[in-house]
């Protein structure tokens, strides 16, 4: 692997160079935290057996091969970015490291053949260098849902585009969504297989040492490879007996916000959680009438919250409760 950096921050430096002799001791593991995006950070032991796994998995799958090049754009500390290092060694990669920010190819000028990031940084990359995509690029793209505004963007990019779908314990993804054929179900990839038990997605992939893993998600098969997600059952809201999927009212109001935003469910004495937008900007005028044009009913948010900035995991995630528990905000109602 040919390791070049394009910042001067000594801590991304550090971290990087930290991480590579890790992986080069005689340890057979490492210990990894998860992003704290759905409770409280933990760290945990994987097995560099399973995560050089991970790395061969994907890389097959993207034909990745010697003397591409690479950008890690998201912080090293992250299992991401700890991945993205692994696959650049296991595929004798040359990794370009740049510092964690919205547009990390504003200083790049090396055409990049597989990149991964987060919605944001994508968003902010498509809006100020367009031109850096291109027929030969790999972009994989995860952190957590994509606005439907993008999606439709990323569609149009000369790129191959994916949507990743994984988590910390299955190291880095293990199903891809292929969004530059316009699919909307995430396909398991080699070696990985996966179920519902009692109505959340479990997985098993004895390769990266996963063993019926049952997470929160919620999904629907369409055969035995293919799910469609609808959102965390952990996020769930119940109001009023009728059970609201965050995500999915998200993906119908994303038309609406070029700026990023959420909703949540907060405590109600009649309803027992009530609907709240959360949005990440100055006041602005939000009619109840433009949601209720996008939302079934009994979906539409009774109030927003504005906040000058969300609180973001080390992984770039939106942590959704710490936000709510800002009360740092401006409220308004919906009329």
């Amino acid at each position: 692997m040919q390791l070049q950096f394009h910042t001067d921050d000594s801590s991304i430096q550090d971290a990087v160079h930290s991480f590579i002799n890790q992986w080069s001791n005689d340890d057979d593991f490492l210990h990894v935290k998860t992003s704290g995006s759905t409770g409280t950070p933990k760290t945990i032991r994987i097995l560099k057996l399973h995560a050089r796994s991970s790395a061969r998995m994907t890389g097959s799958y993207l034909g990745l091969y010697t003397g591409q090049n690479a950008l890690l754009c998201l912080s090293p500390d992250t299992i991401a970015g700890k991945m993205m290092i692994v696959r650049a060694l296991e595929w004798n990669l040359n990794l370009h490291v740049v510092s964690p920010s919205a547009n990390p190819f504003k200083n790049i000028t090396q055409p990049m053949h597989f990149v991964a990031m987060v919605p944001y940084q994508t968003q902010r990359v498509i809006e100020e260098n367009p031109e850096v995509f291109h027929n030969k690029m790999q972009l994989i793209i995860g952190g957590g849902p994509i606005p439907a505004g993008l999606e439709s963007k990323i569609r149009r990019l000369p790129c191959q585009s994916y949507h990743t779908f994984g988590m910390t314990e299955t190291i880095s993804h293990i199903a891809l969504r292929n969004l530059s054929k316009k699919n909307s179900k995430f396909r398991l990839l080699n070696g990985v297989s996966a179920g519902i038990e009692n109505g959340k997605l479990q997985i098993s992939a004895p390769h990266l040492g996963v063993d019926n893993i049952v997470t929160n998600d919620c999904v629907t098969f369409h055969g035995p490879r293919e799910f469609e997600w609808h959102g965390r059952l952990d996020f769930v809201i119940n109001s009023g007996g009728v059970k609201i999927h965050p995500e999915e009212v998200e993906k119908r109001l994303a038309p609406l916000f070029d700026v990023n935003f959420f909703v949540i469910g907060i405590p109600d004495q009649q309803l027992g959680e009530r609907l709240v937008l959360c949005v990440e900007s100055s006041p602005m005028t939000i009619h109840k009438t433009q949601l209720e044009e996008l939302l079934p009913k009994y979906h539409v948010p009774s109030k927003v919250f504005f906040y000058q900035k969300f609180i973001y995991t080390k992984s770039d995630k939106i942590n959704r409760l710490a936000t709510l528990a800002d009360e740092e905000r401006h409220e308004e109602p919906i009329l």
